[in-house]
């Protein structure tokens, strides 16, 4: 946990992980927020047999999840774990596995009565394996991309083609609690 350079009343949250870029994931939290407990998971988590998911051998994740545990205003206590899946490069087993292992992390706080997000980008379009895995009933998570004005259901454009990539689910509970939901767009130029 460190201070944000150049922006005040922020705290950022980073971990390393294993993509030998130096690519991971984080948190931008405003101080408002309080942060119990921030945890990264699968760094040392082995991809199934037959699978090249990561820049480490045998190794699931480049950018394992990174998971803050929060309590804010209005939402309450609940777990937000950051994400991003494998490129879409890598076969599609990796970002199913990848989904498979935050998938049962978010049931496990079910189990134990706690509520989940589940954000960042998934290299996964709504109908393939990461979003089906993710909401294949084991949790009660759900895709917000939904509630975005059909106009606005995309995050990225690729070569002329709009694409979501980038999803935030939530388990039951916390849906409740958003007003709205809209999709930043990027490489729109």
């Amino acid at each position: 946990m460190r201070p944000a350079r150049g922006l005040t009343g922020y705290t950022a949250y980073l971990e390393e992980g294993n993509d030998a870029r130096g690519i991971d994931v984080g948190f931008l939290v405003k101080d408002t927020v309080q942060i119990q407990k921030v945890t990264q998971y699968g760094k040392t988590a082995t991809a199934p047999e037959g699978l090249d998911c990561s820049d480490v051998p045998d190794g699931l994740f480049d950018r394992p999840p990174l998971a803050a545990e929060i309590k804010a205003k209005g939402f309450g206590e609940f777990t937000i774990f950051s994400n991003h899946f494998s490129s879409k490069a890598a076969p599609d087993g990796c970002r199913a596995a990848q989904a498979a292992f935050v998938r049962d992390r978010v049931a496990q706080l079910e189990s134990a009565g706690k509520r989940a997000m589940v954000a960042g980008d998934l290299n996964a379009f709504e109908d393939e394996s990461a979003l089906t895995t993710l909401q294949d009933g084991a949790t009660t998570l759900d895709n917000l991309w939904d509630q975005a004005p059909e106009q606005e259901r995309y995050s990225f454009a690729f070569q002329g083609r709009l694409q979501t990539l980038d999803h935030i689910l939530v388990t039951r509970g916390l849906e409740s609690r958003v007003e709205d939901f809209r999709y930043a767009h990027f490489d729109n130029a």
